[in-house]
């Protein structure tokens, strides 16, 4: 039995419960959200591009696929997020959203830092959070931050990461993404 496609089922089935409760209890705002949950085609219906998925509930859960198959070995990318996330489609394939909405950038929600805080979430340096050094905080056990070129989620596109505790400094360039969860944070 696959319990790792079984187990992914049921966290699903959990955050939709969950924010579907949520979404109806007026608790959020779609706003100028441009897709919910579901699975899209990209090329049918959304355009290849950049774009912006916050979380509106317990978790966020995306998922990039190369087909419609459901095999693990079709997955390009996935991810868990509490916060936001940039992410890159490409024609052809299938993006899956399960706890968050989906904007394009110019209609997204604040990216920016939330009550002094960077957290949980994926930054664009130059437009949610400046260049420059900064100092990590770690507020849990291996708190993990994450560097990259783009938002395509590849391996090769990582220009650092790490499991910490306590702090760290990293310094920041235009156009880099940063990646901050569990328990990261930087002060604004």
């Amino acid at each position: 039995m696959n319990y790792k496609f079984l187990l992914k089922i049921f966290l699903i089935m959990a955050i939709v419960v969950v924010s579907a409760s949520c979404v109806s209890a007026g608790l959020f705002d779609d706003g100028d959200a441009l897709k919910g949950d579901g699975q899209y085609k990209v090329g049918k219906d959304i355009p290849a591009g950049e774009y912006y998925a916050k979380c509106d509930g317990v978790n966020l859960y995306v998922e990039v696929a190369s087909d419609s198959s459901g095999d693990l070995d079709s997955i390009v990318y996935n991810l868990n997020t509490l916060g936001g996330v940039y992410i890159t489609v490409e024609d052809g394939e299938y993006l899956e959203i399960s706890g968050g909405k989906l904007y394009e950038l110019d209609k997204s929600p604040d990216r920016g830092a939330e009550n002094g805080y960077y957290k949980d979430g994926m930054y664009k340096v130059g437009e949610d959070i400046p260049a420059g050094e900064y100092n990590v905080e770690s507020t849990q056990d291996l708190a993990y931050i994450e560097v990259a070129t783009n938002s395509r989620h590849q391996i090769e596109d990582i220009v650092t990461n790490d499991n910490f505790e306590g702090n760290k400094f990293i310094t920041l360039e235009n156009g880099q993404y940063i990646t901050l969860s569990n328990g990261a944070q930087i002060k604004a």
